[in-house]
């Protein structure tokens, strides 16, 4: 009999089908949320989007210990909630999916049985992250992915406080070290972004496509007339958002302005895994924006970049609004190149970017406000409320170690396991066996939960 009683998460594509193929080789799916109809108790669209036709009844050990889950929990669920975007409910409505979907995860934990939870990411949706925290009152283990930018390399995580926070592997420890350099590293990262740019191209390729399509030919200009002739009203959120962004927009000698010393800020695309799990709260990136300007020096400028793909969606008038009381920030844009910013800044600065790493490898300083997968890498520097100018102009001043550099990186690597566990990540690896990628991950997952320690 299997001893594994498991809760799946995700694995939405034929490639993570293959995984869960070779999971329930060893658990008993008891419960499994993905979009697989031969595999699946619960569709995940209609659990993020349709909470409204979770059957479930009221449990009382959730009903005595609510508030407690609420006040840690709710700000949390909130941010991630948001990734719906235009399907975002009002304030009290989410307070009520949030009690449903404590319920109903209870639930389904307590009368099945549950002793094992498997996430294919990080939680980030809303539902995912009241498993986890469920999870954790249970004291239940939990494994949870993080695919990196190296080819073949993910993290398993069993806890997201512990994310980034990497413990120090002694086995074969000078080994490993030996396997690297800092020009070793340099150049297979200029290889890993020469692959990126091409998959993105593919990507932005297939996009435009689709919008091309005969269905997208029609329907546009008849909704765009209809809008324009007034016999139907649609607010274009876009075209306020391009014109904040147009107004607060550097218009005058780009050059010139690149000449005074400058502390580069990159924006993250959002709604994202990495601002609304990873960010915490700096997932308010004005709110960084505000605690930087404090702690650097008043006549060092701020140059803020918007992420390209970034769309209306948490950019209003009041966020720019914001941006406008900082002084001495400047905002370019968005197709300056962010490669000849971080070359010319003074220190870059991120959520948990990866303008971040890409900073370190051209051996300046990073400092980033949420939880970073190169944060233990030498170099970088996690934002805390204990830093003031002198404190942090210190770390700043540190010359760049390449030899703790490598060290630190190392131990990072050492750190990761074999295989990929997200479909887009293929790119980095080209031809794969999905059949032993699959094994590979099973077996590591199987070891992990030998040696878990709750």
């Amino acid at each position: 009999m299997k001893k594994y009683k498991a809760l799946i998460y995700g694995f939405e594509t034929d490639f993570g089908l293959d995984i869960l193929n070779k999971f329930k080789k060893h658990f008993t799916f008891s419960y499994v949320i993905n979009s697989h109809k031969k595999l699946s108790d619960m569709n995940m669209q209609k659990l993020i989007v349709n909470t409204e036709n979770l059957e479930y009844t009221a449990n009382r050990d959730i009903l005595k210990n609510y508030d407690k889950f609420f006040n840690k929990h709710f700000i949390k669920f909130h941010r991630m909630i948001v990734s719906r975007g235009i399907n975002l409910k009002n304030l009290h409505e989410i307070k009520n999916e949030f009690s449903i979907y404590l319920h109903f995860f209870y639930n389904i934990i307590s009368k099945k049985k549950i002793n094992t939870i498997i996430l294919q990411s990080l939680p980030h949706q809303g539902p995912d992250y009241i498993i986890y925290i469920l999870a954790k009152h249970f004291k239940i283990k939990i494994i949870m992915f993080y695919q990196t930018l190296f080819p073949n390399k993910y993290f398993i995580i069993k806890d997201l406080k512990d994310f980034g926070k990497f413990k120090l592997i002694n086995k074969n420890k000078d080994k490993e070290t030996k396997k690297y350099s800092f020009e070793k590293i340099i150049n297979s990262e200029i290889e890993r972004y020469k692959d990126m740019r091409n998959a993105l191209y593919i990507s932005n390729n297939e996009k435009s496509i689709r919008k091309l399509k005969l269905g997208h030919k029609i329907k546009k200009p008849i909704k765009d007339f209809l809008v324009k002739t007034k016999v139907i009203y649609r607010r274009d959120y876009y075209k306020e958002y391009q014109k904040n962004l147009s107004d607060v927009t550097y218009k005058k000698d780009i050059n010139k302005l690149l000449k005074k010393k400058f502390v580069y800020f990159p924006l993250h695309d959002q709604p994202e895994l990495t601002t609304s799990t990873l960010g915490g709260i700096y997932e308010d990136q004005v709110y960084a924006l505000e605690k930087l300007r404090n702690i650097i020096d008043e006549k060092l400028n701020i140059i803020v970049k918007d992420h390209q793909y970034q769309g209306y969606f948490q950019r209003d008038d009041l966020f720019f609004q914001r941006i406008k009381k900082i002084r001495n920030l400047y905002i370019l844009p968005t197709i300056y190149p962010s490669q000849d910013l971080i070359k010319k800044c003074y220190f870059c600065s991120t959520i948990v970017g990866t303008s971040g790493w890409e900073a370190l490898l051209k051996k300046k300083k990073s400092l980033i406000f949420g939880s970073a997968w190169y944060e233990k890498i030498d170099g970088c520097i996690s934002f805390d409320d204990q830093l003031n100018k002198k404190s942090f102009n210190t770390l700043l001043n540190k010359k760049f170690n390449k030899k703790a550099f490598v060290k630190s990186f190392s131990n990072m690597i050492n750190n990761t396991f074999e295989g990929v566990i997200a479909q887009h990540y293929l790119y980095l690896v080209g031809n794969i066996d999905k059949e032993k990628n699959a094994e590979n991950i099973t077996n590591q997952v199987i070891k992990e939960l030998k040696n878990y320690n709750l």
